[in-house]
């Protein structure tokens, strides 16, 4: 299925208005109770940075989702009770596996020391030395940490595409909570986007400039009953 609109707001109205006329139920594996589309959802955003940015049914505002486009950008220190893994981290600081001296395997970086930053060697580097490249993309998912996890990520890949003078960039999504998360992670990749494209101008002879912010999503759904208030001001707005 897809959704296409000029701005992010209006693409967050379109998808759930498109979930709840062709959701179906689905519980999850922590019980909790779903309306979930049959097909993958493919939602592509001709200006991310126009407005509206967010819809005016958002329960979150401005203040919110720039210290989420923050987070994306920022590597977290992790600590003992903190959270299991940040976009951020895994972007800026992906973890790798080093040899102790015991002749064992540790891992660094993912909010601690080390780690890859793969938006600025994977992407940017990359769409430095090879405008045309389809090889730059940045991966979320750890499988040695991630399978055990009970709230693993649910973004899988950031890949970035020049044509031209325009830079798009389409994110993949296992699992995606268009209601509650969709338009805060899409507005945090809109920063990423900003971040790349800034980035590729400190180097390019003529100015790149964003072109479209694509997400596609395996499993689109919403909480209809955890988010049941949130859920209403949609469906009052969109009278569906």
């Amino acid at each position: 299925m897809e959704v296409e609109a000029d701005t992010i707001g209006h693409a967050h109205e379109k998808a759930i208005s498109l979930i709840l006329q062709y959701g179906e139920e689905v519980v999850t594996e922590d019980r909790e109770y779903t309306l979930e589309l049959p097909e993958p959802l493919y939602i592509k955003v001709r200006d991310p940075f126009k407005e509206p940015v967010l819809s005016s049914c958002c329960s979150f505002g401005p203040r919110f989702t720039a210290e989420y486009v923050k987070q994306l950008l920022t590597i977290t220190p992790k600590t003992p009770d903190g959270f299991e893994y940040t976009y951020g981290n895994r972007l800026l600081s992906y973890p790798v596996p080093i040899a102790t001296d015991a002749c064992e395997i540790d891992w660094c970086g993912d909010g601690s020391f080390g780690g890859i930053n793969q938006i600025d060697r994977y992407i940017i580097q990359k769409l430095i030395r090879n405008p045309s490249t389809r090889r730059a993309i940045a991966h979320i998912w750890v499988p040695y940490f991630d399978h055990a996890k009970s709230h693993p990520p649910c973004m899988q890949t950031v890949q970035a595409l020049l044509r031209g003078r325009y830079l798009d960039i389409i994110a993949t999504f296992r699992s995606n909570d268009i209601l509650s998360a969709w338009c805060q992670n899409t507005v945090g990749l809109s920063g990423v986007m900003r971040y790349i494209i800034d980035s590729l101008n400190q180097h390019e002879p003529h100015e790149i400039t964003s072109g479209h912010l694509v997400t596609f999503s395996t499993s689109a759904h919403i909480y209809y009953k955890r988010d049941t208030d949130e859920l209403n001001k949609f469906r009052a707005y969109l009278r569906v």
